[in-house]
């Protein structure tokens, strides 16, 4: 579903973007804007020219009007002029439609007069290309080609003329409500601007060109460019498929595989399990490699507990079962003092196996919440054992093993060889490897492989509890190490298999 979102909004969040921000509205308001400032700019030439020969028919006289001051007349005059982008429709928004031009019965001056059939010709032969309505204003602000001299100096853009700029206003059709529509965002028909331009001779606003046109409206864009749209809508979806795609095989792919290989994981099934061959983005590899890790221990850790459990079960069985049997006895009537003394030490020695058991497990479990600690000296973990004759061949190697932990590994290897009647230890590293080897008597080989396992002791009898290699073994799995009894004629000898170090002890 997320990723069918993602593609959707690929095809719709462009055009949505256009309409909401109205980017092709504005365009068309734009070149509206553009097109009736070049057709003023034309009307306002003939309309100086037509009142200048007038002028010049009556006999000249005085010309009223606003008089440019010398910032407006320097703009005015200039060979050249260029106007900036006047109207925005998400700035200057929607105007209240254009109040009704007041008929005030005030005959324009006879030089407008003169010139009304001129520029009236001229409207009706240039309205069917320009498409604009027009009206011709004196320096007051009346329409001379209009029947009642209908006033329009109260519209603001009029106003903003008849001093010399050129105004502007974008205003709602009376027709178009207010309310929510779909013009409201395509605005099709629904406003029409307004551009009332200066007409200037002799340094005085003479009159004004007030024209109004409706701009195209998008949607009828829309409908022409059907085809070029068509083809862009086209290749939205294409795109949109190919990152659909894209993200099912980055993605989705891995993440249902990961969800897959964590329900087998849960139901137990994890034997059926088979690494991805893809995960897509590095991330989603490292991911996948994380969960496949933390399963295969949690796995792992699921199937020693239960195994403990068993061995645990196994190995307190017998001296509960001994003590309790010596108890019922030492309650029987008629025990000799020989046979009491006896049960007693069989009791006593049974609690003392129980304890080093019941220390041993404990030893175990904080063992598996251990932390890795920094690179040390093969010296510095080099525990005392007088008995033992210890040779090195490098003791300043560096090993990535912390000093402790490597200690307790020793101690328990060394502890080891002494039980078995070693008297000297060898300790060879070349690199990777630490080769303890001792000459004491060694090994079965049939023992070799069930060594490091909980509980496994060939002192069974001596008091041996098979925790001690299964305590090292655990310590190690914490740097990634392994602990490997090596079949030897002559002695144990036990590898410890470490990673790669590039450390360097300060």
């Amino acid at each position: 579903m997320v990723v069918v979102g993602v593609c959707f909004l690929l095809i719709v969040l462009p055009i949505c973007l256009m309409v909401m921000f109205q980017i092709g509205t504005n365009r068309f308001l734009r070149e509206t804007e553009r097109s009736l400032l070049h057709q003023a700019a034309i009307y306002s030439a003939a309309y100086a020219e037509a009142f200048e020969t007038a002028t010049t028919a009556s006999g000249g006289g005085a010309i009223s009007g606003y008089y440019l001051p010398p910032n407006k007349r320097v703009f005015w005059m200039a060979e050249s002029r260029t106007f900036a982008p006047l109207l925005n429709l998400r700035r200057d928004g929607l105007e209240d439609p254009a109040p009704l031009a007041e008929t005030s019965g005030v005959t324009s001056a006879p030089r407008y007069q003169a010139i009304a059939p001129t520029l009236a010709e001229l409207a009706r032969r240039s309205k069917p290309v320009t498409l604009s309505s027009v009206r011709f204003l004196d320096h007051e602000g009346h329409d001379f080609l209009s029947d009642g001299a209908l006033n329009y100096a109260s519209h603001a853009e009029v106003e903003k003329a008849l001093e010399a700029e050129v105004g502007t206003a974008i205003r709602r059709k009376s027709e178009v409500a207010e309310g929510f529509s779909l013009n409201r965002f395509g605005r099709g028909t629904g406003y029409r601007i307004y551009l009332a331009y200066p007409v200037i001779t002799e340094n005085r606003v003479i009159g004004v060109i007030l024209l109004s046109r409706t701009p195209p409206d998008l949607f009828s864009y829309l409908k022409e460019e059907r085809a070029a749209l068509l083809q862009y809508f086209v290749v939205l979806v294409i795109a949109a498929l190919l990152l659909g795609s894209i993200l099912v095989r980055i993605i989705v792919g891995p993440l249902r595989a990961l969800r897959d290989h964590s329900r087998m994981v849960a139901s137990g099934n994890d034997t059926k399990i088979s690494p991805s061959d893809r995960f897509g983005l590095h991330e989603m590899a490292e991911l996948g490699g994380s969960i496949r890790l933390m399963s295969k221990k949690l796995a792992s850790r699921s199937k020693e507990i239960s195994s403990y459990s068993d061995h645990v079960t196994h190995e307190l069985k017998s001296p509960v079962t001994s003590i309790t049997g010596a108890a019922e006895l030492l309650s029987s009537a008629g025990l000799s003092n020989h046979a009491r003394q006896k049960m007693i030490e069989t009791i006593s020695t049974q609690a003392a196996r129980m304890d080093s058991l019941l220390k041993a497990l404990r030893e175990m479990t904080r063992a598996r919440h251990y932390t890795p600690g920094e690179p040390a000296r093969l010296r510095d973990m080099m525990p005392d054992w007088p008995a033992l004759r210890l040779r090195v061949n490098e003791p300043d190697a560096v090993l990535p093993l912390s000093a402790q932990h490597g200690t307790v590994v020793l101690h328990q290897l060394l502890q080891n060889a002494k039980h078995h009647g070693a008297t000297e230890v060898v300790l060879t590293w070349d690199g990777q490897v630490l080769r303890i080897a001792d000459n004491g008597a060694g090994f079965p080989d049939g023992d070799l492989s069930r060594l490091v396992d909980p509980f496994y002791t060939t002192r069974r009898e001596t008091g041996g509890t098979g925790m001690g290699l299964a305590i090292s073994a655990t310590i190690l799995a914490l740097y990634d190490a392994e602990l490997k009894p090596v079949q030897s004629d002559a002695g144990a000898i036990f590898d410890i298999r470490l990673p790669g170090n590039d450390s360097n002890p300060t």
